[in-house]
């Protein structure tokens, strides 16, 4: 796919495929940031959201209280004082509610949560708009003297409240919020002091019922909510220090948790024990006479001290969550910083080596070019352009410690060039060289060629008669000898024979022996496969048999009840057992049978191998009787033999005797002229070896 591209481009694309991974991790990075701000993002809007639900819940459990105390003759004295604080309130409240309904309206379009609060039919019980419906009417009621009727306005009204207040802290992940330093101070601002000030309205009630009629019922009553209050401060006290203790181990110290909080909360927890305490006596009937306008009093500075316990602990979540919020934007913009440096450095990387690669090779190609094409001298040239090994010069020495590939390809090549050229010079001056002499030569080998060929014809003719003579003395010894021979190697060869027929009958004899006892072994298998096939059909029996009784084992076992679960296991197994078995069974009967097949093919195969085997002792029998006689007859041959070779022996002698001068003189004029032709031979090769040297050489182009 990538053969034939430059190499700048491969390696291009090796950076695109390296940055490609990067570039994902990059995007995931930023994604996991980009949720966790989208998360702490919905958790300030959602509590910028509850801001004003909490207060109004806050102020509505003060409303409750005032309302009660004016419509309490008890209380006449601070009457006009408490209708004025009642008053501020409804405006507070009201207040607080058209807040609420603006910032739904206005974040609507970008806020899923407000938009569901706006929109989502499925909450309609306790969206903004039917809460500041009710108020409006208990706001409307609660000026008449009827608190009765209002009392059950303002607990319909804090059930709305807390339901709006838990369904914006569940939209918007306040609930489940990771961090326990803001995790905790959510649960005292949305859920456990919504929780205390709503049980702190009945308890008032209750305690202001109590004091204007002290009874056994409204006494332990009363008791039983203090005991409820008490629980719910000190599970704030702990959410509290819960929170200061993991606050450190998040985004830093935060010591307004320990300055501020902790002291507003003690100083609202001492007014709460001073409102029990007082209550107490009242209860204990210590005290007689009864001061309903101090016990309002202690009230309202509870609801004062838990208003400003609230708002700052409001605002040092709202401080966590702003810190984690630029804690993750910062985050992000150093991971967006650092991998953008990292990524810009690596391309400037790759692309600087990718760039000095690929101009070190386009330098290697062009030399290799001109080689290629024989230009040797360009080449050499080339090489030692100081232009050229500019960037080379300091790695050409040998001692130069050298790692990079295409360097010590530059190195060789250059090297190789420069020997190339050298050896080339070399090798055209001595084949002008080589070609002059040559030239002498054959001129002088042709004429020492023609007097050794007139002397090897003059021999030749002297010697033709008698090498007719030895020829033909040295043919008939050789014919004879030959012969006497094949004579004596037919002998041996024939009783070799006639014993490997003697050892062939016996060892067929053998067969025969061998083969009648194998078949009869083969109908004692043959017997026995049967007597297996019978014992598997009765396994086959008694597995079937077996199954059936399982079976209805397994009927008396479900009869049985629960006292049946143990055996009607125990049925079930041997019931899957016996299925094995029969199917072991079966396929053992299909193997029987495949065996007695093959066994009765055996055996009719080692009855005709022994019919065979019979026939050819027979036969064999004959042979060895025909082969004795022909070695009696073949056993006086090589006398007979012996007589003609001795005489043609003592023949070719005397005409070896004759002829042995005429050979060697013949064999040393032969000896000459060979040794003449192939000095004429090698010197035209070597001539035509020049020729293609010098027709080789023109192809490269070399200076001198």
């Amino acid at each position: 796919m990538f053969k034939n591209l430059k190499i700048w481009v491969k390696l291009l694309i090796s950076t695109l495929v390296f940055i490609l991974p990067i570039a994902s991790l990059m995007f995931f990075v930023f994604s996991a940031y980009d949720t966790n701000i989208e998360k702490v993002k919905m958790e300030i809007s959602g509590n910028i959201l509850l801001e004003p639900v909490v207060e109004s819940l806050s102020q509505l459990t003060e409303h409750s209280i005032l309302t009660m105390a004016i419509n309490d003759d008890s209380y006449l004295e601070i009457s006009k004082e408490l209708n004025k604080r009642r008053d501020s309130l409804s405006n507070k409240i009201d207040q607080n509610l058209n807040k609420l309904d603006y910032l739904i309206h206005e974040q609507a379009d970008h806020n899923k949560l407000a938009y569901k609060l706006l929109n989502d039919d499925l909450h309609r019980a306790y969206t903004p708009k039917s809460i500041h419906s009710e108020w409006k009417n208990l706001n409307e009621l609660s000026k008449s003297n009827n608190f009765s009727e209002s009392s059950k306005l303002y607990n319909k009204l804090f059930g709305l409240m807390n339901q709006l207040t838990r369904f914006v802290g569940d939209e918007s992940g306040l609930i489940l919020d990771p961090d326990l330093d803001s995790y905790y101070l959510m649960d005292i601002t949305l859920l456990s002091l919504p929780k205390f000030k709503t049980g702190f309205a009945n308890y008032v009630v209750s305690a202001s019922e109590f004091l204007t009629d002290p009874d056994t019922e409204h006494s332990g009553y009363l008791r039983y909510l203090a005991n409820s209050l008490t629980i719910d401060a000190e599970h704030m006290l702990s959410a509290l220090n819960t929170s200061i203790q993991n606050d450190s181990q998040y985004y830093g110290t935060n010591s307004n948790l320990s300055n501020v909080l902790r002291p507003n909360y003690l100083q609202f927890s001492s007014n709460f024990e001073i409102l029990l305490n007082h209550t107490e006596q009242y209860n204990d009937q210590s005290v007689s006479v009864v001061n309903k306008n101090e016990f309002m009093e202690l009230v309202l500075k509870v609801t004062e001290s838990s208003w400003v316990f609230w708002s700052s602990t409001n605002v040092e979540l709202n401080t966590l969550l702003k810190q984690r919020l630029d804690h993750f934007v910062d985050r992000r913009l150093v991971a967006f910083a650092v991998t953008g440096l990292a990524l810009t450095i690596a391309i400037v990387m790759v692309v600087m080596i990718s760039l000095q690669i690929a101009f070190h090779l386009k330098v290697v190609t062009e030399i290799t070019e001109l080689i290629a094409k024989g230009d040797i001298s360009a080449a050499v040239h080339e090489i030692n352009d100081p232009k050229r090994i500019g960037m080379f010069k300091k790695y050409l020495e040998d001692k130069a410690d050298v790692r990079d590939e295409i360097l010590k390809l530059f190195r060789a090549i250059r090297q190789m060039t420069i020997n190339l050229g050298s050896l080339l010079t070399q090798v055209k001056s001595s084949a002008d060289l080589v070609s002059n002499s040559t030239g002498n030569i054959t001129s002088s080998a042709k004429e020492i060629e023609t007097i050794v060929a007139e002397q090897a014809a003059l021999t030749n003719q002297v010697s033709s008669l008698s090498n007719e003579i030895a020829d033909a003395s040295e043919n008939l010894t050789v014919q004879t000898d030959y012969l006497n021979k094949m004579a004596k190697q037919t002998s041996e060869f024939a009783e070799e024979g006639f014993d490997n027929l003697n050892q062939l009958k016996t060892n067929m004899s053998s067969l025969t022996e061998s083969s009648t006892d194998i078949s009869e072994k083969l109908e004692t298998i043959k017997s026995r496969a049967t007597n297996i096939s019978s014992v598997i059909t009765t396994i086959t029996k008694v597995a079937n048999q077996t199954n059936l009784v399982s079976l209805n084992a397994s009927i008396e076992a479900e009869r049985a009840g629960a006292y049946g679960t143990g055996f009607a296991v125990v049925a079930r197994e041997i019931r899957r057992l016996a299925d094995q078995t029969a199917i072991a069974a079966l396929e053992i009967e299909d193997m029987i049978t495949e065996m007695q097949i093959a066994v009765k093919e055996g055996s009719d195969s080692i009855i005709k191998y022994t019919e065979q085997t019979k026939s050819g002792t027979d036969k064999a029998s004959e042979l060895i009787s025909t082969l004795g006689e022909l070695i009696s007859s073949a056993n006086k041959l090589p006398e007979v033999i012996a007589n003609v070779y001795d005489s043609t022996t003592k023949q070719s002698r005397n005409s070896k005797e004759i002829n042995s001068s005429m050979k060697e003189l013949n064999n040393a004029a032969k000896f000459t002229r060979d040794s003449i032709m192939e000095f004429n031979n090698a010197t035209g090769q070597l001539n035509q070896a020049v020729v293609g040297l010098n027709k080789e050489l023109k192809k490269f182009t070399i200076k001198g």
